[in-house]
């Protein structure tokens, strides 16, 4: 667990290197646990028991719970609990979208904003951990040995909270950036290995001259030349780049709702979709699929399951009109054939 608190951390410290100074306060999407943590208590009335001091009515909904726990784990439990309370009140206190990153209602935002040291001590009395790792509820067989990235991936699509839906259309692709802002974002989409004419055409105001020089100087190498990507068939002739595509537009999804601009979703959805997978999609593949979805054009659709509920990309139109209501991801089909 610890592991994982620190790996949180990481990814907050890089993630927060991607902004400029006025949307930092919008990154707390990326600082957040919002893909890694559910939290244990939901309904308003157990936080209000939470915040009382009124534990052995809360524990009694956790009939499970073991009656007695040992001074060592009661210690760490303690301890990641004082952490994660922390992280939600922080949350709560400096984000916009807490209920979104957090997964709890507007009404527990308010309350962790207001809450008193009084009732965060009532809340650090609790001896069970008020959140749990999602990883802990991955199906995985008792002699594997390791999680397998596919699955993992298709876990994180199947449970979470946010679906892929339809993003708002974006009226200001390809906007100018002030000097101070397009040169650190032109080189955080280099050193992704996104193409530099791929560049210029985001971040227009840079000639693409200086891209490739930029491209040069930082990758040490001439950015590839050749006709761009533009076939939104090839996301969907394999199943893993279906998986991978519809992974990275959720990421995508949680950073443009928080807020983030479309370059700075771009790469902070990037960014952490490269902390899930040894063998990524391409950026340019993936930054012109975001732009196809943002511009509205309707030749890119999605679905979900229609055993897990998970939201996956759909090629066209004619695949919507025949899938929408008899889609399976890969998994599920697996599963299907597997106990036909």
């Amino acid at each position: 667990m610890d592991e994982s608190w620190s790996n949180v951390h990481k990814l907050s410290k890089t993630t927060s290197q991607l902004l400029d100074g006025n949307i930092n306060y919008k990154s707390s999407v990326f600082n957040s646990l919002a893909l890694c943590v559910v939290p244990i208590i939901q309904s308003e009335s157990e936080w209000d028991d939470l915040f009382s001091g009124n534990a052995q009515k809360l524990m009694a909904g956790f009939s499970l719970a073991p009656k007695i726990v040992s001074d060592q784990i009661s210690t760490e439990i303690r301890f990641h609990n004082k952490f994660y309370l922390q992280h939600l009140v922080d949350t709560a206190n400096n984000s916009p979208a807490a209920c979104i990153e957090l997964g709890i209602k507007s009404e527990i935002v308010q309350k962790l904003q207001n809450m008193t040291v009084e009732q965060k001590n009532n809340a650090l009395k609790f001896k069970l951990p008020l959140f749990k790792w999602r990883l802990n509820d991955f199906p995985m067989s008792q002699d594997a040995t390791e999680v397998q990235e596919s699955d993992w991936i298709h876990y994180l699509i199947q449970t979470s909270p946010h679906k892929l839906g339809d993003l708002a259309t974006l009226t200001n692709l390809g906007k100018t950036y002030h000097s101070e802002v397009a040169y650190p974002l032109a080189e955080h989409l280099i050193r992704f290995n996104m193409r530099a004419t791929i560049v210029s055409t985001l971040i227009p105001n840079l000639h693409t001259a200086k891209i490739r020089d930029m491209y040069k100087r930082l990758l040490g190498t001439s950015s590839s030349c050749g006709k761009l990507p533009e076939s939104n068939a090839w996301f969907f002739l394999v199943e893993r780049r279906r998986t991978h595509s519809s992974f990275f537009l959720l990421l995508y999804r949680l950073a443009a709702r928080a807020g983030l601009a479309h370059l700075h979703s771009l790469i902070a959805a990037y960014g952490w979709y490269l902390t899930f997978t040894h063998d990524p999609l391409p950026i340019d593949r993936l930054g012109t699929l975001v732009n196809t979805v943002q511009s509205g054009s309707g030749i890119v659709y999605t679905a979900n399951c229609r055993s897990c509920a998970g939201s996956y990309l759909l090629c066209n139109a004619d695949d919507r009109k025949e899938w929408s209501h008899t889609f399976h991801c890969e998994v599920c089909r697996k599963k299907r054939n597997a106990a036909a």
